[in-house]
């Protein structure tokens, strides 16, 4: 009898503490809103509205610039870096979990297009192809590159009235300065050629909206070397000012949306980087 009453008062002791854990979760499980950085900032007004989030059971942010971060806040400049090591070493202190965003705006990739500015090279890349359909037999030159760089010219037969080549006489034009020999019937030639997208993102100053000149120019993520100044410009000096705190309070990076064109750019390519054939 007395095991049963223990085993009974255990076991509401054990449903007890489960519901109270769901109602009133640990720290570790609190939820971890994006916190738009949009205005002109401080230590003291950040320290005020984290302690704001903790008096409301939120115990976790991720710090993201927005539009409307004031110029004198460079993003990833010293003062946006004082800033954020600010909000972590409150978070450190109080027991809070700190997620840190890397772009500004979005989508990720360029740094607030630092990137493209370190290498006009790197700036986001795309695919375009040219056609040209041709009744043979005929002879004719390889079609010029109006923009960009050949990536490859094919020639394939059509099938009869439909817009579909035949795969079986697809055939790469190996050398573009030769002549193009085709037999009789239908066919279609395809350039393709690799070039900039004119891609961009949303920034976070003033004048760095999509459709606005300021806007910072989008990233080539395909691009092995431009990946590397991505991670140089936006982790990096994370990982500088905030190492003891990484794994800790600093528990991930977010990134966002990565786009291989870029916002706002041409649509009628296709992602693509110069080398990837």
């Amino acid at each position: 009898m007395v095991v049963g009453v223990c085993v009974a008062w255990f076991a509401a002791s054990v449903v007890a503490d489960w519901r109270e854990e769901l109602v009133r979760p640990g720290p570790e499980f609190s939820q971890m809103p994006f916190w738009f950085w949009n205005d002109r900032l401080s230590e003291a007004e950040i320290v005020r509205q984290m302690a704001d989030f903790r008096e409301h059971g939120v115990y976790g942010f991720v710090i993201h610039a927005r539009m409307g971060l004031t110029r004198d806040i460079p993003y990833m400049g010293q003062r946006w870096l004082e800033l954020v090591k600010t909000a972590v070493e409150e978070a450190a202190g109080t027991n809070m979990r700190v997620c840190l965003y890397d772009e500004g705006m979005y989508p990720s990739g360029s740094a607030h297009g630092e990137v493209v500015r370190s290498n006009p090279e790197f700036a986001a890349q795309g695919l375009a192809m040219s056609q040209q359909d041709v009744i043979g037999p005929a002879e004719l030159p390889c079609p010029a590159v109006s923009e960009g760089q050949r990536v490859a010219t094919a020639v394939a037969a059509l099938k009869g009235n439909k817009d579909e080549i035949d795969g079986h006489s697809l055939r790469l034009i190996e050398d573009p300065s030769a002549k193009i020999k085709l037999d009789a019937g239908k066919w279609r030639i395809m350039t393709f050629a690799c070039l900039p997208s004119g891609g961009r993102i949303r920034g976070v100053h003033e004048g760095e909206e999509d459709r606005d000149p300021g806007a910072p120019a989008a990233a080539d993520l395909l691009n092995p070397a431009a990946m590397r100044a991505f991670i140089r410009f936006a982790y990096e000096p994370y990982y500088a000012t905030l190492k003891p705190h990484f794994g800790q309070t600093v528990i991930g990076m977010f990134t966002d949306e990565p786009s291989m064109l870029g916002r706002g750019g041409r649509r009628d390519l296709r992602p693509w980087t110069t080398g990837l054939v």
